[in-house]
């Protein structure tokens, strides 16, 4: 075989060859910030959900101290309502 034919062909499947090498290369690297961004997403949505966590914590506390309040109304206008009945009573 002549040499130019050879060079040609080396040259050639060297050329291949990085052109393989580089995709590789290039998608590892695609898949690399992927994961990254992926992670940051998900720390980002971490925080989010503590942060409403804790919000929810004091929506409940704040829901559960208006209860007591609004039964202890409750309880103060049933028993002027009970006066009130009796004072018509005895009338």
């Amino acid at each position: 075989m002549d040499t130019s034919v050879i060079i040609a062909i080396l040259g050639v499947v060297s050329t291949f060859t990085g052109f393989m090498a580089g995709r590789r290369k290039r998608r590892a690297e695609v898949i690399g910030h992927e994961l990254s961004n992926m992670q940051k997403a998900i720390q980002v949505w971490k925080e989010v959900a503590e942060y409403q966590s804790g919000e929810i914590a004091a929506l409940h506390k704040e829901i559960n101290d208006l209860k007591k309040k609004l039964a202890k109304v409750e309880q103060k206008y049933r028993e002027r309502f009970k006066e009130k009945q009796n004072k018509n009573k005895n009338h």
